[in-house]
């Protein structure tokens, strides 16, 4: 494989015991991020994004290699912000009369992202499982929530299966209100019908490459490239470099609040044991004791959705600040960490 839109390996050395591969760096970071910062409109520089997607898988495809893993977190931007396809190891080979491949383990998948035929322990058209993740990473790129949990024995899938479009839309605003998550469904109806024939439980009904980037969804992006490639290019690189800056200082502003705290409070937090907010217990992040047990449950919940690092840290500065009555709060370097480490959101690293 070679560029555009794949990380391409420099170099390797297998002399040592521990063999490493040398690749390109690339600075904008996890396609993750971005998700989970901000609710993103269904704007021309949006929908370029996605068609920069589908064409990275559109070349894979011609090149008889269907990745099988993919997701936002194997989505990282390059300096101009262009998607680049990362992560082979679940990867396939396919032949031009045969798109099929083995079994997949189960293991090594992310269920939110993975097409309901890998379930089944037989071969699978690889093609169709990429396209069905497109369709996946479509509703989280504009919704910033899963479709679904996975689509075995699943109750929102199941709708999908069973083609009951309507309810299924009704059906999830319900879920995530009731798990108290935000998710942005205002979206338009070649969205919907786009995501839909992505995520078909038949592979034979999901929309070929071409047909994706053919869409109704994407007229707006094609008939903008005839007339003006280059400005379109200019405006997607500039509105994402808004984006980035934007997240960088959230994350610097979140720094500075929690040093003017630590200032006025971090002597009192050592010498009294009671704010020794947390432990670890099985890999997950657990409240050890939190002033009171509604914020205790709060963040339980906060910690387990898909609530940014910067949310949940904005939560406890909120809510621990009403119980001291805004004269301190306990953070200190450790806590933030932790909270950025599981969430997978070490911005600016």
């Amino acid at each position: 494989l070679e560029k555009p839109n794949n990380n391409e390996i420099e170099g390797k050395n297998q002399e040592e015991l521990e063999p490493f591969y040398v690749i390109d760096f690339i600075s904008n970071g996890c396609l993750l991020y971005y998700i989970q910062s901000f609710f993103w409109p269904e704007d021309i520089t949006t929908k370029l994004l996605f068609k920069k997607i589908v064409e990275a898988v559109q070349y894979l495809h011609s090149k008889y290699v269907c990745h099988l893993d993919l997701k936002p977190q194997n989505i990282i931007l390059d300096k101009e912000f262009n998607p680049i396809i990362i992560d082979f190891g679940s990867a396939e080979n396919f032949t031009k009369t045969d798109e099929e491949v083995g079994n997949l383990d189960q293991k090594n998948i992310t269920r939110q992202f993975a097409c309901p035929e890998i379930y089944k322990n037989e071969r699978i058209n690889g093609v169709k499982a990429d396209i069905f993740s497109l369709g996946a990473i479509l509703f989280f790129l504009f919704t910033g929530q899963y479709g679904f949990e996975e689509t075995k024995a699943n109750d929102l899938y199941n709708l999908i299966e069973e083609k009951k479009y309507e309810t299924y839309w009704e059906k999830i605003k319900d879920y995530y209100e009731i798990n108290n998550m935000d998710i942005n469904l205002n979206v338009s109806k070649e969205f919907k019908e786009l995501y839909f024939s992505l995520v078909a439980n038949e592979p034979s009904e999901r929309k070929t490459i071409k047909e994706i980037l053919e869409s109704d969804w994407l007229k707006e992006v094609n008939d903008f490239e005839k007339k003006d490639k280059k400005g379109l290019e200019k405006k997607y690189q500039d509105e994402f470099t808004d984006t980035l800056n934007s997240i960088r200082n959230d994350f610097i502003s979140l720094k500075k609040s929690k040093k003017i705290f630590e200032d006025n409070f971090i002597t009192k937090a050592y010498e009294n044991k009671e704010y020794n907010l947390f432990k670890e217990n099985n890999n997950n992040l657990i409240p050890k004791k939190i002033f009171n047990d509604e914020i205790q449950i709060n963040l339980c919940i906060k910690i387990n959705s898909d609530l940014s690092a910067i949310e949940i840290m904005n939560y406890l500065l909120i809510k621990i600040s009403e119980v001291f009555q805004g004269d301190c709060i306990p953070l200190d370097d450790d806590l933030i960490l932790k909270v950025l480490f599981y969430k997978e959101k070490a911005i600016g690293s």
